[in-house]
């Protein structure tokens, strides 16, 4: 058996092994140290500061089929919806009735889903009607806004979850086949989701897997304390939803 020795680093120099000191959590050696510099870190709660942050992590993550108005802090053009997921996976349309969506289930992500959302927000208040946006540029480069830049931070979402996504298809618009067809297809695959209403609870769904239901909630708190939080609740047998 063969001892390795650690790499001591030169005077001056950074262990390789050890927390690279820009803080994003990753060694040296894959960060700042790695060849050809430090890429994107991963942004861990792009939405913090807005009311609405557990709201858009639940659209984002589980919720298949939703939209809300966006509480834009400018005076803009037009009003933007913000979408669970739009045909194709697109990150914003705009409709030729001048009706503009950004979605947030997308093909594509950068380290930061703020700076992607704040990227398609910007494109659909300014779009021709009938333009589509298929991805936003998920490199650091370029226009730099979040959506915390474009929202007003206090207000939540109003948000209405839908049974199927039918809303892809305007009232006053019969659908092509492949549209009917992509529409089939979307409908087929959503597991029945409903919003969970109390008291101080938001971004909490039931959502029916099948065999199990499942209560699907985002918590603001940080994972440490929320894990400890339900571990002393288990310990005194009070882990549960309640009575019918």
């Amino acid at each position: 058996m063969t001892k390795t020795k650690s790499r001591q680093p030169i005077d001056g120099q950074i262990n390789p092994r050890q927390a690279c000191p820009c803080g994003s959590g990753k060694r040296y050696k894959a960060c700042h140290g790695a060849p050809g510099g430090a890429q994107d870190a991963m942004v861990r709660r792009p939405f913090a500061g807005l009311a609405a942050e557990c709201q858009l992590v639940a659209l984002r993550e589980f919720v298949p089929s939703a939209t809300a108005p966006l509480p834009l802090a400018r005076p803009a053009g037009r009003e933007v919806t913000l979408a669970t997921v739009l045909p194709t996976a697109a990150a914003a349309i705009v409709r030729p009735d001048n009706e503009a969506l950004v979605g947030l289930q997308v093909l594509n992500r950068s380290a930061d889903l703020s700076r992607d959302l704040g990227r398609a927000v910007s494109w659909a208040l300014t779009a021709q009607a009938g333009s589509v946006l298929p991805t936003v540029s998920t490199t650091g480069e370029g226009e730099q806004v979040r959506l915390q830049d474009l929202l007003t931070p206090e207000t939540p979402l109003d948000i209405t979850v839908h049974p199927d996504f039918a809303w892809w298809i305007p009232g006053d618009q019969p659908p092509s086949d492949e549209a009917a067809a992509s529409l089939q297809q979307a409908n087929a695959a959503i597991m029945p989701t409903e919003a969970v209403s109390g008291a101080g609870i938001e971004a909490a769904y039931w959502v029916d897997a099948g065999d199990k239901a499942h209560l699907r909630w985002v918590r603001p708190e940080q994972e440490e304390q929320l894990l400890a939080a339900l571990a002393r609740l288990a310990a005194r047998d009070e882990l549960d939803l309640g009575g019918d």
